[in-house]
């Protein structure tokens, strides 16, 4: 574990269970969007609610590294935003593209060419139509999304360094105003038609800044937990694993689809807890070295793998063998196609972009 430099009560080392927590979220999206028979309810916008969610707990723990933060500039959430677009930009650039060229059912229009150049400038979250936000490589309005999360996290994170009392409230407020965004919308959408409760950044932000909110949570609980006996924290907090996740999957699938999707949020806060502490059976499985190999890869199979299933529907590739057979070639061949990405971004364009 990696020491903070003059703060020794606390210590940080890199949370493999929630990479495999993630893993798995991508495998029911991968799921979501593949020609095969799916639950009720929306699994697909549930795990990009939870990974806007985990990103911002990912983030506030990775910050909670340095004993404080510096005053936050204008200048900080434009370099944040800079770093990560050297990251990503490339290759959702390429398959935006791509999908323009081979999976386009279209005529290339003025309407299109607006729709290229807003997802080319990962602006498309902000617009209100499904068309729009959903074009092209549909998946990447998450980028969009998740772009202006990492845009407001530099003053976004200076609430986890205040009181108790602050945290609480900010988390109340996060959540009410995401519910009264998500209503406004709902309840009178001729007035409030410029935007979506969907990929709207202003909202998904909130998600996202929830995340960091129950980052002080974490730490406490998890500072306890670690005062009890090894096999006895481990028998209590498999349990706990065990006894939520089979509590989520009847939420998910009896009740998610009756409720409103602002209200969810809160249903992965204790997921994440209990997760990232890292000391039950469940959690551990998730830290295990497959998922910590499917975690490099992981940004780049969620940008290839809708463009790998649609190619394989438009042109009909494998179409007689058994539906199940063909889902799973597809997901090899996401999983083989992402990590030749990975291995050309480690080689070729990070040098490139230093």
């Amino acid at each position: 574990m990696e020491q903070i430099p003059g703060n020794k009560a606390l210590s940080f080392t890199r949370i493999d269970s929630l990479t495999g927590l993630k893993a798995v979220a991508l495998l029911f999206i991968f799921w979501w969007h593949a020609p095969v028979s799916k639950p009720d309810f929306d699994i697909g916008a549930q795990m990009c609610q939870l990974l806007f969610i985990c990103s911002g707990f990912l983030t506030g723990y990775s910050s909670l590294k340095k004993p404080s933060l510096p005053a936050a500039s204008w200048k900080d959430p434009f370099k944040i935003c800079l770093k990560k677009l050297k990251a990503f930009w490339p290759l959702h650039a390429l398959f935006t593209l791509l999908w323009l060229v081979f999976l386009s059912d279209t005529a290339f229009t003025p309407g299109t060419a607006i729709k290229l150049i807003l997802n080319l400038l990962l602006l498309q979250a902000w617009h209100p139509a499904p068309d729009v936000y959903m074009s092209f490589n549909g998946v990447s309005w998450f980028l969009s999304a998740l772009l202006f999360c990492y845009f407001l996290s530099p003053f976004l994170l200076k609430t986890i360094r205040r009181s108790r009392k602050y945290i609480i409230l900010a988390f109340i407020a996060a959540f009410l105003i995401r519910n009264i965004l998500n209503d406004l919308c709902w309840f009178y959408p001729k007035t409030f038609s410029w935007f979506n409760t969907y990929s709207f950044p202003p909202i998904r932000v909130l998600e996202f800044y929830l995340g960091i909110l129950i980052v002080p949570l974490y730490k406490h609980f998890d500072a306890n937990i670690r005062k009890m006996e090894e096999k006895k924290r481990t028998l209590i907090m498999t349990v706990a694993e065990l006894s939520y996740v089979l509590a989520l999957e009847g939420f998910l699938f009896f009740i998610s689809n009756k409720v409103s999707h602002s209200l969810t949020p809160p249903v992965y806060l204790p997921l994440i807890i209990l997760f990232a502490c890292n000391t039950g059976l469940i959690s551990k499985f998730l830290a295990l070295r497959p998922f910590r190999i499917f975690g490099k890869i992981q940004f780049q199979f969620f940008i290839v793998h809708h463009f790998i299933i649609r190619i394989f529907l438009q042109y009909n590739i494998l179409e007689n063998i058994n539906i199940g057979i063909r889902t799973i070639l597809m997901l090899i061949a996401a999983i083989a196609v992402s990590s030749l990405l990975y291995l050309l971004h480690e080689n070729i364009t990070k040098r490139i972009l230093k």
